[in-house]
């Protein structure tokens, strides 16, 4: 998922947008439970992982982390960095399909 639709995932999981949690990953041809989690994160993360997460900066495995950090495992910078550069680059594979896909369904 690129940094937007972190952020638009987490926005379709507000209160006040009545998608089912199965429609929503439909839409934003993303798993369920990638919704379950930014559902989570928005509910019980700090402003400063929302934040992270809807900027691209931290992805939604990590603000998971973030919410149980005793059951978080320890990695050093140099491999949590490389980690997000794999996944930046993933992420920006896909932004253009699924903003495609987005306008294609009318939203």
């Amino acid at each position: 998922m690129t940094p937007d639709d972190v952020k638009e995932t987490l926005q379709m999981c507000s209160p006040s947008i009545s998608l089912t949690v199965k429609q929503a990953a439909q839409v934003m041809n993303v798993s369920e439970r990638s919704v379950y989690s930014a559902r989570k994160i928005q509910r019980e993360a700090t402003p400063d992982v929302i934040e992270a997460v809807e900027q691209g900066r931290m992805s939604l495995n990590a603000a998971l982390k973030t919410l149980n950090p005793d059951k978080a495992p320890t990695i050093s910078v140099g491999e949590h960095l490389s980690l997000v550069l794999a996944e930046n680059e993933s992420l920006k594979r896909e932004i253009a399909r699924l903003n495609a896909k987005i306008k294609m369904l009318g939203y």
